[in-house]
C-alpha cells in the first residue's frame, strides 16, 4: 500500500510521468493575481455593477505625506477636524505602504491634510514611486517654492504640481490663505514657471487652482488671466465640493442623498493616513478604522467587514445611516463617467480635471 503522504504517477513516457498526484501534504499554490488589465476591468465591473464584496482593488492613493501645514485655511478639513494631529509619515512606514500597494498603483498623490514639503522626505517619496513605474502628483500652498525647491522639484520625475492660489489682490488671498504672503508666494510660483521654460521641461504638469468661495466669488476670469503665462499648463477655478462653505452651490452638483451607492466605495481613491491607516475615500480622512497596510494588504483591507458593511448600506439606499458617510456633502457623480475613470489614465484625468468635471455635470443619464 502506497504511502498517502508521497506522489505517485501512473503513466509514463521514457520515464516521465503524464499525470502527477499532488502531495496530499504541499500548500496550494498561490492564487494568481489578475494583471494591469483585469484589475482595470474588476474596478470598471465594480462601478458598473456593485455588489458588497467588491471584485477589484483601487488604482488611485492619496499618501498623507503630512497632516502639518504652515497656513490656518478657513476651508480646510484640518480646521474642523480636531484629531487630525500633526505628524510625518516616516520613510519606513511609507516603504511598507508602497511595497502592499505597488502592483496595484497607477497614481499616487503625495499630499493629504498638510503641505507635503514640510516633510523633509517628501523628495525621496517622489523618486522611490517613480522607480516603480507610479505617476505622482502633489498639492502645494506654495509657500515653500524658492529657488531650492523649485531646482530640485524640476530635477525630480514628479509629473503634477498643483498650487493653491486662492484670489487675485492680496486681501482675498490673505484672508484665504491665512499665513501666507500674497506677493511672496505669486513671484516664486512666477518665477517657477519661467524657470520650467528656461529649461524646456515638460515635467511636472504645473496647475494653477482656486476654490470658489464666498471670498473668491466673481474672480474666476481675473484668475484665470492672471496665470496665462508660459509654464502653468492649466488654470482651475474648482468648485467648494466639500461644501465648506454652505453659502455657495454650484450648479450640477449631485450632493449626496444617501438613496444611490456612492461609486467611491468601489473606486476608491483609498486614503493613506500618515500612519499607515486608510479610509475608503478622501472625503472621510478622519476615520481610521478600517485597518492599517502594516497588518494586512490592500485587498484584505479593502473588502474587510466595515467596509463590506457600509457598502451593502448604500445597495440597500440607507448610505446616509453609516456614520462614515452622514456628514458627507461631496457631488454624486454619474455612473458612466466613473466607468469612464477607470479606463482612462489617471495622469490624464488629473492633468484635465476641469474637463472631466465639466462633462461630469452635463451627463445625468446613467445614474
Amino acid at each position: 500500500m502506497s504511502d498517502p503522504g508521497t506522489s505517485y504517477c501512473d503513466l509514463t513516457i521514457n520515464g516521465q510521468p503524464l499525470v502527477t498526484w499532488p502531495d496530499a501534504t504541499a500548500e496550494a499554490p498561490p492564487r494568481r493575481q489578475p494583471g494591469f488589465v483585469g484589475r482595470r476591468l474588476n474596478v470598471l465591473k465594480d462601478i458598473a455593477m456593485p455588489r458588497r464584496e467588491a471584485r477589484g482593488v483601487p488604482f488611485e492613493y492619496v499618501i498623507e505625506v503630512t497632516s502639518r501645514c504652515n497656513l490656518v485655511c478657513p476651508m480646510c478639513p484640518r480646521e474642523i477636524s480636531p484629531d487630525v494631529g500633526n505628524k510625518d509619515m516616516d520613510l519606513d512606514t511609507f516603504r511598507s505602504v508602497l511595497q502592499r500597494i505597488r502592483h496595484a498603483a497607477s497614481f499616487i498623490w503625495l499630499a493629504g491634510l498638510g503641505e507635503p514639503m514640510m516633510n523633509k522626505h517628501f523628495m525621496t517619496m517622489v523618486e522611490e514611486c517613480h522607480e516603480y513605474g507610479i505617476k505622482t502628483g502633489a498639492s502645494t500652498n506654495g509657500t515653500f517654492l524658492t529657488q531650492k525647491w523649485q531646482e530640485r522639484l524640476l530635477d525630480s520625475p514628479l509629473d503634477l504640481l498643483i498650487v493653491s492660489f486662492d484670489g487675485t489682490d492680496k486681501e482675498t488671498y490673505e484672508k484665504v490663505r491665512v499665513g501666507a504672503e500674497f506677493e511672496k508666494v505669486r513671484d516664486n510660483v512666477r518665477e517657477f514657471a519661467q524657470r520650467k521654460v528656461a529649461r524646456g521641461a515638460k515635467d511636472p504638469w504645473l496647475i494653477l487652482q482656486m476654490i470658489e468661495l464666498s471670498h473668491t466669488t466673481g474672480q474666476g476670469e481675473a484668475f484665470q488671466r492672471m496665470w496665462n503665462i508660459p509654464g502653468v499648463d492649466s488654470v482651475r477655478v474648482k468648485k467648494d465640493e466639500l461644501q465648506f462653505d454652505e453659502s455657495l452651490a454650484f450648479e450640477g452638483q449631485r450632493k449626496r442623498d444617501g438613496v444611490r451607492p456612492c461609486p467611491f466605495l468601489w473606486r476608491g481613491t483609498i486614503y493613506i493616513h500618515w500612519d499607515g491607516a486608510i479610509s475608503p475615500c478622501c472625503y472621510g480622512c478622519h476615520d481610521k478604522s478600517f485597518g492599517n497596510l502594516d497588518n494586512a494588504p490592500v485587498e484584505k483591507l479593502w473588502n474587510g467587514s466595515r467596509l463590506q458593511s457600509i457598502r451593502q448600506a448604500h445597495l440597500d439606499g440607507r448610505g446616509k445611516d453609516e456614520s462614515f458617510c452622514e456628514n458627507c456633502n461631496t457631488f454624486q457623480p454619474g455612473k458612466l463617467p466613473m466607468m469612464a475613470s477607470a479606463i482612462v489614465p489617471s495622469l490624464f484625468q488629473k492633468k484635465y480635471a476641469g474637463v472631466v468635471e465639466s462633462l461630469n455635470s452635463k451627463m445625468r443619464f446613467m445614474e
